[in-house]
């Protein structure tokens, strides 16, 4: 028996959320506005739902190609691609450990799915198994549990929340840091005309 914890679009927003928080903290206010704009990117690719879901969008070569594109016309911003790296990516990963995708489209159809869970018993908490698998399959299996999908889960909005609360918190640092230092600088300039 598995734990499963389906990533709904709450669960790749969220997590997409906090990674970026994560590399671009310290770093100043424009870029945490960045985050938050480039965000949905991390929940784009069910849209596929329309055509053939965990296929078109959940592609590392459409994904690759989207991420180039984005470096070249931000005239090779690195920070912001990573952004765009990061949820693009994260989204496809995160399926792959619960369900098949079809992350080599259009060279296969074949589908990947991994799983790395590791358990306890409850009643016997010292019993420790794990279970570390990759499976390929020649096309996505056909089974009605394969078909369905969770669009929120009580975990992933909570996610999201904390998230947001934190991207809202940091962000009103950065503006009372940016405050503090522009009164600062005004201040030395007042006592010492000559500091630049």
């Amino acid at each position: 028996m598995r734990l499963i914890v389906i990533p709904d679009l709450a669960i790749h927003f969220g997590i997409a959320l906090l990674i970026n928080m994560v590399i671009c903290f310290k770093k100043n206010k424009r870029n945490w506005l960045w985050i938050l704009i480039l965000s949905p990117l991390s929940i784009y690719h069910d849209l596929d739902i329309l055509w053939s879901h965990r296929m078109i969008l959940h592609s590392f070569v459409i994904q690759i190609v989207l991420v180039l594109l984005v470096w070249i016309i931000t005239k090779r911003n690195n920070l912001i691609t990573l952004f765009v790296a990061i949820n693009v990516f994260s989204h496809i990963f995160m399926d792959m450990s619960q369900f098949y995708v079809a992350c080599f489209w259009p060279f296969t159809n074949g589908v990947f799915s991994f799983h790395f869970d590791i358990f306890v018993n409850m009643d016997k908490p010292s019993l420790l198994d794990s279970n570390i698998s990759g499976q390929f399959q020649p096309n996505f299996p056909t089974s009605d549990l394969e078909q369905w999908g969770t669009l929120f889960s009580t975990l992933g909005v909570l996610i999201t929340l904390a998230a947001s609360i934190l991207w809202g918190l940091s962000y009103r640092f950065l503006l009372e840091r940016n405050k503090k230092g522009v009164t600062n600088k005004e201040n030395i300039l007042k006592e010492d005309p000559d500091e630049t």
